[in-house]
């Protein structure tokens, strides 16, 4: 028997389905694409935010102005919410 039956068989005795883990990401890509949108720049920030941290970090050189921007970013996008 190979590692993979074994642990889908592991699986099922824990009372999971792989099946129905397979339906419900299928019936969940109808909604993702209908999420995609040129309105949203999720992508840009995961691939600009850690380099501007590292760059925040060398600058500074406080460990936690990593976190003073995520601070400053959720309040904007707070404000900019409460007030669109």
């Amino acid at each position: 028997m190979s590692d993979s039956t074994s642990a889908g068989n592991a699986y099922a005795e824990a009372g999971v389905s792989i099946e129905a883990a397979d339906k419900a990401i299928e019936l969940m890509k109808v909604w993702v694409e209908k999420a995609k949108r040129p309105e949203m720049i999720g992508g840009l920030g995961g691939f600009i935010l850690p380099i501007v941290f590292g760059a925040l970090n060398d600058v500074i050189g406080i460990w936690s102005s990593c976190f003073m921007l995520l601070f400053v970013l959720v309040s904007s996008a707070l404000a900019w919410m409460h007030f669109a």
